[in-house]
């Protein structure tokens, strides 16, 4: 398969408030959230795209997405947007601006989305379930079934983007309740179609963590606003905030997947 070389930024659960003011265990997320878009928009590289796979926000109301929007809209990059457990996919659509995209599900309530980019195909899954499995995530049926025609259909490699990691990390707290209750499910569809799956790219956990399972890379970002400890042996949520202001850098490259750590001055 002949594919050509994408970049993009992975960024996640940044947790912007209803007020400037507002903080996230002490993290004033709006004012971070800043600080990280203009880091990024003065790279001395650009990438094809940012990935947000996300908790734009920490409270999904209007209020919330209009002080997203106005600092997101500040990049020059295109970006993309996963719906994360916090967030809300029609204040999603309302308020954030996307690059070009395709959607596979004309709801309002759903965020559930594909794009080409240098001749490969990413895939955004709405996995956000109702209130009372929160913070686990649920796939719909019918999504899964496109995500396995899309997949087996497609000419070019496929990554997949999601808020929950679909598998176990093995951290007691987070496998418990943190992951997507289906995700074997979806697992099981790129099991079979492997040789086209680059990666599957996730937040939620606060934190870095590249998983194999079955040939298939699963690859979560920490958050620059507050991370989650991934130790083993983890029952509660144990977590810091005076940490690096991050992003990963990932390169597609003709079946190479290369993830770099890229820290910023603060």
């Amino acid at each position: 398969m002949d594919n050509k070389k994408v970049y993009f930024l992975h960024i996640s659960d940044t947790h912007v408030g209803e007020t400037e003011e507002f903080l996230y265990h002490g993290v004033n997320t709006f004012a971070r959230t800043k600080k990280l878009i203009e880091r990024i928009d003065t790279l001395q590289f650009r990438p094809d795209f940012i990935l947000h796979t996300g908790d734009i926000v920490d409270n999904p109301s209007h209020k919330s997405f209009q002080l997203a929007k106005e600092a997101f809209q500040k990049l020059r990059i295109p970006i993309y947007y996963v719906n994360g457990n916090h967030d809300d996919a029609f204040c999603i659509n309302e308020y954030l601006k996307m690059g070009p995209k395709v959607d596979l599900d004309l709801s309002k309530d759903k965020l559930f989305y594909k794009f080409e980019t240098n001749e490969n195909l990413f895939i955004a899954l709405d996995a956000r379930g109702p209130d009372e499995i929160d913070p686990e995530g649920l796939i719909p049926e019918e999504h899964l079934q496109i995500v396995e025609n899309e997949i087996t259909t497609s000419k070019f490699p496929v990554s997949i983007f999601v808020h929950f990691p679909p598998i176990n990390i093995d951290t007691q707290w987070m496998d418990k309740k943190m992951l997507i209750q289906n995700g074997k499910k979806l697992h099981e569809i790129l099991i079979k179609n492997k040789s086209k799956v680059r990666g599957v790219f996730f937040g939620h956990v606060h934190n870095n963590i590249t998983m194999f399972k079955d040939e298939i890379l699963y690859s979560g970002v920490a958050s620059g606003m507050r991370q989650f400890s991934l130790l083993p042996n983890r029952e509660v949520n144990v977590s810091y905030i005076d940490i690096n202001l991050e992003t990963d850098l990932v390169c597609i490259d003709d079946g190479q997947i290369i993830i770099k750590q890229v820290i910023f001055d603060e």
